[in-house]
């Protein structure tokens, strides 16, 4: 167990060729650097598995889980838990994307309140959605 990981930082992957790049360079960088990337690749039809590929090829200390049947996204999650080293586990899902500071930020926020969950804000980007149901 790498005692110097902090942070896993767990993205399941199911056909997110389209958003799977910001996803990936958002978490690649972060200020906070005591991570650790999982990837679980849940069967996708699209190109995501190649844009992962290509991730591993330039960042080795990804860590990639390529499922052979597919299980949905909550036991994808599970199986990044399984490996995961952290002393702390995130989710964040293969078109979603972080702001680059967002892992020091909860970090700090967790170290220092001895508290075991924490839940923060989110913005939705280029929704569909009436401006209605936004607020």
């Amino acid at each position: 167990m790498n005692t110097n990981i902090k942070i896993s930082i767990i993205i399941p992957v199911h056909n997110t060729e389209k958003y799977l790049p910001k996803c990936l360079d958002s978490i690649l960088n972060q200020t906070f650097e005591e991570i650790e990337i999982i990837i679980v690749n849940d069967c996708s039809t699209d190109d995501s598995k190649k844009i992962i590929l290509k991730y591993l090829d330039l960042f080795h200390s990804v860590i990639f889980i390529d499922l052979d049947t597919n299980i949905g996204p909550g036991a994808s999650k599970n199986r990044g838990v399984d490996v995961a080293t952290g002393n702390y586990l995130t989710f964040v899902d293969s078109d979603d994307w972080i702001e680059k500071d967002s892992l020091q930020y909860i970090y700090n926020s967790i170290s220092h309140t001895c508290c075991d969950v924490m839940v923060f804000n989110y913005f939705i980007e280029n929704s569909c959605l009436p401006t209605a149901l936004l607020r």
